[in-house]
């Protein structure tokens, strides 16, 4: 497994939604609990969050086939609703818990919908839910602004 990682282009990503990281921190895409682990990373988009802001993606092979610039190292700014997305996979590959700095507290802008990865294990046999996240890569040329890693949305506001 480390070989085929080894192997594959790594999008730093940029996040301004604050993430959540469960106990299952490495996401395989729409296969986590496939039992040929090396079959699922070689077909599958790979997601770490590696703080509240900052993950690292691996494109799946479609994505580098139609996208050149993901064939190699590249930079991605995950904007709002993408950020609820990576939220929601990291959530839904969960076992048992998620994790987030008190001061980057992603409840505030999302909440949990539609069913989670099935768990084999405790007999949960409902369709699993699917992603697919198409993103722009940043020119070669392009940094990512410091800010994007401080701003926070604005709160959401209650429902009245």
């Amino acid at each position: 497994m480390a070989a085929a990682l080894y192997g594959r282009p790594w999008g730093l990503g940029f996040s301004d939604m604050c993430l959540l990281t469960s106990d299952v921190p490495v996401a395989i895409w729409n296969r986590p609990d496939e039992e040929d682990q090396l079959l699922a990373l070689a077909h599958s988009d790979v997601m770490l969050p590696l703080d509240p802001h900052r993950l690292l993606f691996l494109p799946n092979p479609r994505q580098r086939m139609h996208d050149p610039s993901k064939r190699t190292d590249h930079l991605l700014h995950v904007s709002g609703a993408l950020g609820m997305a990576l939220v929601d996979v990291a959530f839904d590959v969960a076992d048992e818990f998620v994790v987030y700095h008190p001061q980057h507290d992603p409840w505030e802008h999302w909440s949990p919908s539609g069913p989670r990865q099935p768990k084999p294990w405790a007999g949960e046999t409902h369709s699993a839910p699917e992603y697919l996240m198409e993103y722009p890569v940043f020119q070669a040329h392009l940094n990512i602004e410091s800010r994007w890693t401080k701003e926070h949305p604005p709160r959401r506001k209650a429902a009245s």
